[in-house]
C-alpha cells in the first residue's frame, strides 16, 4: 500500500500533507536520537516510526502552539533545529543534510503563521 492510502487509514489525506520525510527525533524522556517519518500539514506535525504511516503516532504537535523554529547547531555531520512551543517544551530534529533542515524551517514557519 502506497503512504497516501496508509496515511487515509491515520486520518491524513495526502492533499493535506505539506511536507514529509525523515528526520531524527531527540526523545523527550531519554534523550536518544530515533529515525521518524515526519508529516506536516497546514495544522499538525506527526511523527511515525515509520514511513507508511501505520500505527499511532509517536509524536502530534498542533503548529498554532508553536513560538520559534530556530536553526541550532552543526554537530558531528547533523544539522540540527528546534521547535519551542509556547509553553515552553521543545521538540528537537536533525538531518545530515543543511538544505533539508532549512525546507523544514521554512515550511514550519509558514505554517505556523498561517494558523495563527
Amino acid at each position: 500500500m502506497k503512504p497516501a492510502a496508509m496515511m487515509q487509514e491515520n486520518n491524513l489525506r495526502s492533499r493535506d500533507v505539506k511536507k514529509e520525510g525523515y528526520l531524527l527525533k531527540k526523545s523527550k524522556i531519554l534523550g536518544q536520537w530515533r529515525n521518524r517519518w515526519m508529516v506536516l500539514t497546514s495544522n499538525y506535525l506527526f511523527a511515525y516510526e515509520e514511513q507508511n504511516c501505520k500505527g499511532p503516532h509517536t509524536e502530534k504537535l498542533l503548529l498554532r502552539n508553536i513560538d520559534q523554529v530556530v536553526e541550532g547547531a552543526h554537530e558531528q555531520g547533523y544539522y540540527i533545529f528546534n521547535i519551542k512551543t509556547k509553553d515552553g517544551k521543545g521538540l528537537y530534529l536533525k538531518s545530515q543534510q543543511r538544505e533539508e533542515v532549512l525546507s523544514w524551517i521554512q515550511e514550519l514557519r509558514k505554517w505556523k503563521d498561517k494558523g495563527q
